[in-house]
């Protein structure tokens, strides 16, 4: 889960996060630790998510991992289309 290393960081810097604005105390930011390392434990929990407006390519990042795959040439089976002025597409071989 990548929310464990911000997890980290909020906590080394709270100190200077409170003093530049973003929590009115260091305990609001101990407690966003708190809650990340939580969400990372369960992912289920939506009341987390969203309290700190954290989607589900966050909490559950391999579907999105596989479709930047595919968006990157990376598909087995997959051709990269680009059409003027239209959208890219993926298509099928």
């Amino acid at each position: 889960m990548r929310l464990t290393p911000f997890a980290g960081l909020i906590e080394i810097l709270a100190v200077r996060l409170v003093a530049e604005g973003f929590a009115r105390d260091s305990s609001e930011l101990i407690s966003m630790a708190r809650d990340f390392r939580t969400l990372r434990d369960e992912p289920q929990r939506g009341d987390l998510a969203w309290r700190y407006g954290i989607g589900s390519e966050i909490l559950d990042p391999l579907p999105y991992s596989r479709n930047r795959q595919l968006a990157a040439g990376g598909g087995e089976d997959f051709q990269l289309i680009t059409s003027k002025p239209g959208p890219t597409l993926l298509q099928n071989r």
